[in-house]
Protein backbone atom coordinates (compact mmCIF):
# COMPACT_ATOMS: atom_id res chain seq x y z
CA UNK A 1 0.00 0.00 0.00
CA UNK A 2 1.23 3.55 -1.23
CA UNK A 3 1.13 5.91 2.15
CA UNK A 4 -1.08 9.02 1.74
CA UNK A 5 0.64 12.26 1.32
CA UNK A 6 0.51 14.51 4.62
CA UNK A 7 1.64 17.58 3.02
CA UNK A 8 -1.73 19.31 3.42
CA UNK A 9 -2.36 18.55 6.47
CA UNK A 10 1.19 19.40 7.30
CA UNK A 11 0.52 22.89 5.94
CA UNK A 12 -2.90 23.93 7.33
CA UNK A 13 -1.37 23.20 10.44
CA UNK A 14 1.50 24.88 10.24
CA UNK A 15 -0.87 28.19 8.55
CA UNK A 16 -3.04 27.79 11.55
CA UNK A 17 0.35 28.19 14.04
CA UNK A 18 1.77 31.02 12.16
CA UNK A 19 -1.68 32.87 12.39
CA UNK A 20 -1.77 32.63 16.06
CA UNK A 21 1.98 32.91 17.11
CA UNK A 22 2.21 36.79 17.83
CA UNK A 23 5.97 36.62 17.70
CA UNK A 24 5.84 35.50 14.11
CA UNK A 25 2.95 37.77 13.08
CA UNK A 26 5.81 40.25 12.85
CA UNK A 27 8.53 38.41 11.15
CA UNK A 28 9.78 39.95 7.69
CA UNK A 29 8.21 37.74 4.85
CA UNK A 30 10.24 36.62 1.69
CA UNK A 31 10.66 40.02 -0.07
CA UNK A 32 12.20 41.55 3.80
CA UNK A 33 9.37 43.71 4.18
CA UNK A 34 7.20 43.70 7.87
CA UNK A 35 3.95 42.27 7.51
CA UNK A 36 1.48 44.85 8.10
CA UNK A 37 -0.95 44.30 11.51
CA UNK A 38 -4.60 45.06 10.62
CA UNK A 39 -5.68 48.34 12.00
CA UNK A 40 -9.35 48.25 13.37
CA UNK A 41 -11.54 50.44 11.67
CA UNK A 42 -13.17 53.05 14.25
CA UNK A 43 -16.41 54.74 12.78
CA UNK A 44 -17.88 57.90 13.97
CA UNK A 45 -20.01 58.57 16.47
CA UNK A 46 -22.46 60.65 18.21
CA UNK A 47 -21.33 62.80 21.08
CA UNK A 48 -23.89 63.57 23.94
CA UNK A 49 -24.34 67.48 24.88
CA UNK A 50 -27.08 69.92 26.42
CA UNK A 51 -28.60 70.24 23.47
CA UNK A 52 -29.38 66.50 21.91
CA UNK A 53 -26.97 64.71 19.66
CA UNK A 54 -24.08 66.23 17.67
CA UNK A 55 -22.48 63.91 14.85
CA UNK A 56 -18.61 64.96 13.76
CA UNK A 57 -18.79 64.96 10.46
CA UNK A 58 -15.04 65.98 10.28
CA UNK A 59 -13.05 63.31 11.96
CA UNK A 60 -14.12 60.36 13.64
CA UNK A 61 -14.70 60.21 17.40
CA UNK A 62 -11.60 62.58 18.05
CA UNK A 63 -10.35 61.47 21.80
CA UNK A 64 -9.65 64.88 22.76
CA UNK A 65 -9.90 69.14 22.07
CA UNK A 66 -6.31 68.66 20.16
CA UNK A 67 -8.01 66.23 18.07
CA UNK A 68 -10.42 68.55 16.78
CA UNK A 69 -10.50 71.45 13.81
CA UNK A 70 -11.31 74.98 15.91
CA UNK A 71 -13.51 77.10 15.18
CA UNK A 72 -11.40 79.59 13.84
CA UNK A 73 -9.11 77.49 11.70
CA UNK A 74 -12.35 75.73 9.81
CA UNK A 75 -13.52 80.07 9.67
CA UNK A 76 -10.49 80.99 7.43
CA UNK A 77 -10.94 77.68 5.77
CA UNK A 78 -14.43 78.40 4.43
CA UNK A 79 -13.46 81.36 2.30
CA UNK A 80 -13.37 81.74 -1.28
CA UNK A 81 -15.29 79.70 -4.61
CA UNK A 82 -17.64 81.19 -6.90
CA UNK A 83 -20.86 82.78 -6.37
CA UNK A 84 -24.32 80.56 -7.58
CA UNK A 85 -27.49 81.57 -6.57
CA UNK A 86 -29.36 78.62 -4.97
CA UNK A 87 -32.76 77.57 -6.05
CA UNK A 88 -36.39 77.83 -4.35
CA UNK A 89 -36.58 74.49 -3.43
CA UNK A 90 -32.80 74.53 -1.75
CA UNK A 91 -33.33 77.24 0.15
CA UNK A 92 -36.73 75.85 1.64
CA UNK A 93 -34.52 72.51 2.71
CA UNK A 94 -31.65 75.19 3.95
CA UNK A 95 -34.38 76.92 5.81
CA UNK A 96 -36.01 74.41 8.17
CA UNK A 97 -32.55 72.68 8.29
CA UNK A 98 -31.56 76.19 10.19
CA UNK A 99 -34.38 75.52 12.16
CA UNK A 100 -33.73 72.29 13.20
CA UNK A 101 -30.07 72.93 14.14
CA UNK A 102 -31.22 76.04 15.91
CA UNK A 103 -33.56 73.93 18.01
CA UNK A 104 -30.80 71.60 18.99
CA UNK A 105 -31.50 68.74 16.32
CA UNK A 106 -27.43 68.05 15.34
CA UNK A 107 -27.62 64.21 14.91
CA UNK A 108 -26.55 62.31 12.44
CA UNK A 109 -29.42 62.55 10.15
CA UNK A 110 -29.54 66.30 10.14
CA UNK A 111 -25.76 65.90 9.03
CA UNK A 112 -26.62 63.85 6.43
CA UNK A 113 -29.12 66.51 4.83
CA UNK A 114 -26.69 69.36 5.10
CA UNK A 115 -24.27 66.73 2.90
CA UNK A 116 -26.80 66.00 0.42
CA UNK A 117 -26.58 70.01 -0.23
CA UNK A 118 -22.52 70.28 -0.62
CA UNK A 119 -22.29 71.34 3.18
CA UNK A 120 -20.05 69.65 6.27
CA UNK A 121 -21.67 69.70 9.63
CA UNK A 122 -18.73 69.95 11.76
CA UNK A 123 -18.84 69.30 15.71
CA UNK A 124 -15.66 71.03 17.75
CA UNK A 125 -14.43 72.55 20.71
CA UNK A 126 -12.96 76.03 20.81
CA UNK A 127 -12.61 78.48 24.17
CA UNK A 128 -13.61 75.20 26.67
CA UNK A 129 -17.21 75.45 24.46
CA UNK A 130 -19.20 73.15 22.20
CA UNK A 131 -19.64 74.33 18.77
CA UNK A 132 -21.30 72.60 15.60
CA UNK A 133 -20.18 74.51 12.05
CA UNK A 134 -22.16 74.55 9.34
CA UNK A 135 -19.84 74.97 6.55
CA UNK A 136 -19.42 74.03 2.54
CA UNK A 137 -17.59 70.94 1.55
CA UNK A 138 -14.52 72.54 -0.09
CA UNK A 139 -14.78 70.86 -3.69
CA UNK A 140 -18.22 72.95 -3.87
CA UNK A 141 -17.51 76.50 -2.29
CA UNK A 142 -20.62 78.49 -4.27
CA UNK A 143 -20.78 81.37 -1.54
CA UNK A 144 -23.16 79.89 0.96
CA UNK A 145 -21.94 81.46 4.04
CA UNK A 146 -19.99 80.15 7.30
CA UNK A 147 -22.08 79.21 10.57
CA UNK A 148 -21.43 78.67 13.80
CA UNK A 149 -23.95 77.59 16.82
CA UNK A 150 -22.84 76.77 20.51
CA UNK A 151 -23.98 73.86 22.36
CA UNK A 152 -25.39 75.77 25.11
CA UNK A 153 -26.77 79.34 23.77
CA UNK A 154 -28.19 81.63 26.20
CA UNK A 155 -28.54 85.07 23.84
CA UNK A 156 -31.94 85.28 21.76
CA UNK A 157 -29.31 87.29 19.35
CA UNK A 158 -28.13 86.25 15.79
CA UNK A 159 -24.26 87.94 15.04
CA UNK A 160 -24.22 88.46 11.34
CA UNK A 161 -20.99 89.75 9.52
CA UNK A 162 -21.95 89.38 5.97
CA UNK A 163 -19.46 91.78 4.62
CA UNK A 164 -16.12 90.28 6.58
CA UNK A 165 -13.87 90.89 3.33
CA UNK A 166 -14.39 94.50 2.68
CA UNK A 167 -16.18 95.71 6.16
CA UNK A 168 -11.95 95.02 7.28
CA UNK A 169 -11.46 93.32 10.48
CA UNK A 170 -15.43 92.60 10.94
CA UNK A 171 -14.93 89.51 10.47
CA UNK A 172 -12.57 88.37 13.04
CA UNK A 173 -14.22 90.76 15.52
CA UNK A 174 -17.24 88.52 14.62
CA UNK A 175 -15.72 85.38 15.14
CA UNK A 176 -13.83 86.10 18.65
CA UNK A 177 -17.42 87.50 19.91
CA UNK A 178 -19.26 84.97 19.16
CA UNK A 179 -16.48 82.47 21.17
CA UNK A 180 -16.91 84.69 24.02
CA UNK A 181 -20.62 84.98 24.33
CA UNK A 182 -23.20 82.24 24.06
CA UNK A 183 -25.31 83.92 21.34
CA UNK A 184 -27.92 81.22 19.57
CA UNK A 185 -25.89 81.89 15.75
CA UNK A 186 -22.76 83.64 14.14
CA UNK A 187 -22.89 83.62 10.07
CA UNK A 188 -20.01 85.40 7.83
CA UNK A 189 -20.25 85.66 3.99
CA UNK A 190 -18.01 83.36 2.31
CA UNK A 191 -17.00 85.30 -1.46
CA UNK A 192 -16.48 89.03 -1.37
CA UNK A 193 -19.34 91.43 -2.23
CA UNK A 194 -17.26 92.50 -5.27
CA UNK A 195 -15.73 90.48 -8.18
CA UNK A 196 -13.27 91.13 -11.03
CA UNK A 197 -15.24 92.10 -14.33
CA UNK A 198 -19.04 92.14 -12.69
CA UNK A 199 -21.05 94.89 -11.34
CA UNK A 200 -20.28 96.93 -7.82
CA UNK A 201 -21.75 94.76 -5.26
CA UNK A 202 -22.75 92.02 -7.24
CA UNK A 203 -22.25 88.98 -4.78
CA UNK A 204 -23.62 91.62 -1.86
CA UNK A 205 -24.72 89.10 1.14
CA UNK A 206 -26.26 92.87 2.32
CA UNK A 207 -28.46 93.03 -1.15
CA UNK A 208 -29.06 89.66 -2.12
CA UNK A 209 -32.38 87.94 -1.48
CA UNK A 210 -31.56 84.12 -2.20
CA UNK A 211 -28.85 83.35 -0.28
CA UNK A 212 -28.28 81.20 2.99
CA UNK A 213 -27.95 84.37 5.05
CA UNK A 214 -31.66 85.46 3.98
CA UNK A 215 -32.51 81.77 4.85
CA UNK A 216 -30.65 81.90 8.23
CA UNK A 217 -32.37 85.65 8.88
CA UNK A 218 -36.09 83.89 8.07
CA UNK A 219 -35.23 80.47 10.04
CA UNK A 220 -34.06 82.55 12.81
CA UNK A 221 -37.06 85.14 12.99
CA UNK A 222 -39.45 82.00 13.47
CA UNK A 223 -37.03 80.53 16.09
CA UNK A 224 -37.37 83.73 17.76
CA UNK A 225 -39.73 85.89 17.70
CA UNK A 226 -37.92 88.21 20.12
CA UNK A 227 -34.87 87.76 19.53
CA UNK A 228 -32.50 89.70 17.44
CA UNK A 229 -30.51 89.92 14.13
CA UNK A 230 -27.50 92.03 14.72
CA UNK A 231 -25.03 93.13 11.82
CA UNK A 232 -21.86 94.35 12.36
CA UNK A 233 -20.32 96.49 9.66
CA UNK A 234 -17.55 98.86 8.94
CA UNK A 235 -17.32 102.51 7.25
CA UNK A 236 -14.80 104.62 5.78
CA UNK A 237 -14.58 107.87 7.07
CA UNK A 238 -13.53 109.46 3.79
CA UNK A 239 -16.89 108.15 2.09
CA UNK A 240 -19.08 109.56 4.37
CA UNK A 241 -21.56 111.90 3.08
CA UNK A 242 -22.30 114.49 6.19
CA UNK A 243 -20.72 116.08 8.81
CA UNK A 244 -22.08 113.64 11.16
CA UNK A 245 -21.23 111.22 9.47
CA UNK A 246 -17.44 111.88 9.15
CA UNK A 247 -17.33 112.57 12.98
CA UNK A 248 -19.02 109.65 14.14
CA UNK A 249 -17.55 106.25 16.01
CA UNK A 250 -20.63 104.30 16.03
CA UNK A 251 -24.19 104.61 13.91
CA UNK A 252 -26.86 102.03 14.93
CA UNK A 253 -30.31 101.74 13.23
CA UNK A 254 -33.57 99.90 12.96
CA UNK A 255 -33.55 99.71 9.16
CA UNK A 256 -36.73 102.00 9.43
CA UNK A 257 -37.15 105.51 9.97
CA UNK A 258 -38.89 105.36 13.63
CA UNK A 259 -35.39 104.06 15.57
CA UNK A 260 -37.08 101.48 18.39
CA UNK A 261 -36.74 102.20 22.11
CA UNK A 262 -33.86 99.63 22.26
CA UNK A 263 -31.54 101.21 19.76
CA UNK A 264 -31.35 104.21 21.67
CA UNK A 265 -30.92 102.09 24.77
CA UNK A 266 -28.14 100.70 23.50
CA UNK A 267 -26.67 104.14 22.19
CA UNK A 268 -26.44 105.15 25.68
CA UNK A 269 -24.98 102.15 27.01
CA UNK A 270 -22.34 102.18 24.51
CA UNK A 271 -21.67 105.82 24.67
CA UNK A 272 -21.39 104.94 28.87
CA UNK A 273 -18.73 102.59 27.92
CA UNK A 274 -16.05 104.34 26.09
CA UNK A 275 -17.24 103.67 22.48
CA UNK A 276 -17.00 107.37 21.39
CA UNK A 277 -19.60 109.18 19.65
CA UNK A 278 -22.80 106.90 18.49
CA UNK A 279 -25.56 108.71 16.60
CA UNK A 280 -28.43 106.92 15.78
CA UNK A 281 -30.21 107.05 12.27
CA UNK A 282 -32.01 109.19 11.24
CA UNK A 283 -32.39 110.83 14.23
CA UNK A 284 -29.24 112.26 14.59
CA UNK A 285 -27.28 111.08 11.53
CA UNK A 286 -28.76 110.62 7.81
CA UNK A 287 -26.99 107.89 6.23
CA UNK A 288 -25.85 104.10 6.42
CA UNK A 289 -29.29 103.20 7.87
CA UNK A 290 -29.51 100.47 6.35
CA UNK A 291 -32.94 100.84 4.71
CA UNK A 292 -32.19 98.96 2.07
CA UNK A 293 -30.30 95.75 3.64
CA UNK A 294 -31.98 92.87 2.59
CA UNK A 295 -32.60 91.06 6.09
CA UNK A 296 -34.24 94.17 7.49
CA UNK A 297 -36.67 94.22 4.65
CA UNK A 298 -37.61 90.69 4.94
CA UNK A 299 -37.48 91.02 9.04
CA UNK A 300 -40.13 93.62 8.82
CA UNK A 301 -42.31 91.93 6.43
CA UNK A 302 -42.70 89.69 8.48
CA UNK A 303 -43.74 91.83 11.21
CA UNK A 304 -40.37 91.02 13.01
CA UNK A 305 -38.44 94.32 14.40
CA UNK A 306 -35.66 92.69 15.98
CA UNK A 307 -33.25 94.29 13.17
CA UNK A 308 -30.38 96.16 14.65
CA UNK A 309 -27.46 97.31 12.22
CA UNK A 310 -24.24 98.90 13.86
CA UNK A 311 -22.01 100.67 11.95
CA UNK A 312 -18.73 100.98 13.17
CA UNK A 313 -15.33 103.49 12.27
CA UNK A 314 -11.70 101.68 11.68
CA UNK A 315 -10.40 102.92 14.82
CA UNK A 316 -13.61 101.02 16.81
CA UNK A 317 -12.81 98.37 14.69
CA UNK A 318 -9.40 97.99 15.39
CA UNK A 319 -9.56 98.65 19.00
CA UNK A 320 -12.73 95.63 19.53
CA UNK A 321 -10.62 93.44 17.63
CA UNK A 322 -7.85 93.64 19.89
CA UNK A 323 -9.29 94.18 23.31
CA UNK A 324 -10.96 91.21 25.38
CA UNK A 325 -12.39 94.12 28.10
CA UNK A 326 -14.02 96.26 25.15
CA UNK A 327 -15.68 93.27 23.66
CA UNK A 328 -17.18 91.87 26.85
CA UNK A 329 -18.51 95.27 26.97
CA UNK A 330 -20.08 95.68 23.57
CA UNK A 331 -21.59 92.24 24.48
CA UNK A 332 -22.89 93.28 27.93
CA UNK A 333 -24.49 96.06 26.46
CA UNK A 334 -26.31 93.94 23.36
CA UNK A 335 -27.65 91.15 26.41
CA UNK A 336 -28.70 94.03 28.25
CA UNK A 337 -30.53 96.59 25.94
CA UNK A 338 -31.62 94.38 23.53
CA UNK A 339 -35.05 93.61 24.82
Amino acid sequence: MVPRAAGPTFSLALLLVIANSPSLSAQPDRTGYPVPTPVPITRPEPARTGMGTVWNMHVAKADSAQDKPSVKNLYFQSKGGTWREPSSQELAKVEALFRQVLAGDRDVETAHKWAQLGMRMVRTNDHGRGFTVVMEDEARKQGRGFFVFPDRPEIPIGLFAPHRFTDEMTGILGLRMALENPFQVAAWNTVKRRAGGLPPDYWDMGKLRHTYITALTEAFAHAFPNGYHVQIHGFETSKRRTVAGDQSDVILSGGADRPRTEIFRLRDCLKERGFGRVLVFPTAVHELGATKNVSGIILRRMGNRGFVHIEMNVDLRKRLKDESGLRRAFAECLRRELH
